[in-house]
């Protein structure tokens, strides 16, 4: 996806077969126990970046939008430990954004998945609460499910399979 001022342009983009059968193998969503309208979390991020306001608000958006832009290049030349490790970056900065962009809770479950072995982990939207996301290595899943499963009654595998959407996995 493209941004210029208020208009956007999607781009979808191909990648090869390995990362993708890596992606689509090791992807996790575990729920936080609570969901949450991000509005709030959000309207303190706009209200900070509107009119060249916080400049530390405004640097860390840039940030992100330069991580992104390297994730992209991470995941089209098969660079996976980049690409997992620029998935870190960008929740780290994420954080630095307000103070209702995460909680105890989900720095435990992001915490209790990077320990077990998940190569990254970030929560999804715009803040606080819903489903983080772990990455790993297909070998590593059920391990990592499983010691998910003490964070969260609710820990699924997610498979990509593009012809047939994505599917919840158990």
């Amino acid at each position: 996806m493209a941004f210029r001022g208020k208009e956007f342009t999607v781009h979808p983009i191909q990648v090869g077969s390995r990362i993708f059968s890596e992606i689509d193998g090791g992807t996790i969503l575990v729920y936080t126990g609570k969901t949450r309208e991000s509005t709030e979390a959000l309207k303190d991020q706009v209200q900070a970046s509107r009119s060249g306001g916080d400049m530390e608000t405004i640097g860390n958006l840039e940030r992100m939008k330069d991580v992104a832009e390297k994730m992209l290049h991470s995941a089209l030349s098969g660079d996976l430990d980049g690409f997992y490790s620029l998935v870190n970056a960008a929740w780290e900065i994420k954080k630095r954004l307000g103070s209702r962009v995460t909680s105890e809770r989900v720095e435990r479950i992001i915490g209790t998945a990077l320990s077990s072995g998940a190569r990254a982990a970030r929560l999804m939207g715009g803040g606080r609460d819903g489903f983080v996301l772990v990455l790993c290595r297909p070998g590593d899943v059920d391990r990592i499910q499983s010691r998910l499963m003490s964070e969260s009654e609710f820990v699924f595998r997610v498979s990509l399979d593009p012809p047939q959407g994505t599917r919840i996995l158990r």
